[in-house]
């Protein structure tokens, strides 16, 4: 089970990953792509082009992390993303893997609002 941590920095990828990548392939995309240190502990988040699957990496001290989940019979929402990543916080990460709501969303940096309504999600 994934744990969320609201101390820890989140980003989440804005561009499909192929999900046959590892632990490194992913890392080295981090540092690359993104200009992040792998090594600090922050957790990055990427989704593969059909949405069905999630990855998400974090150095943990003493070596990588790499979750993975894939959905069988749903998608994850992708968020809208302006730039090459997005900071997301805790909530919100556990919000997209629940994957709660089928409306699009969209990321634009750490300070995003979520309202709950019966029919719609407003971030």
């Amino acid at each position: 089970m994934l744990a969320y941590n609201s101390r820890l920095q989140y980003y989440l990828y804005a561009a499909a990953v192929d999900m046959r990548k590892g632990c490194y392939s992913l890392a080295g995309l981090v540092s690359r792509e993104l200009g992040k240190d792998r090594l600090k502990g922050e957790v990055f988040i990427f989704l593969s082009a059909s949405a069905r699957q999630i990855k998400i990496l974090c150095f943990e001290g003493d070596g990588f992390g790499l979750y993975q989940k894939r959905l069988e019979r749903r998608t994850f929402e992708r968020p809208l993303v302006s730039g090459s990543s997005a900071t997301v916080s805790a909530s919100k990460l556990r919000f997209l893997m629940n994957n709660c709501y089928s409306v699009p969303y969209t990321f634009t940096g750490s300070q995003v609002k979520v309202i709950y309504t019966p029919t719609m999600v407003y971030i």
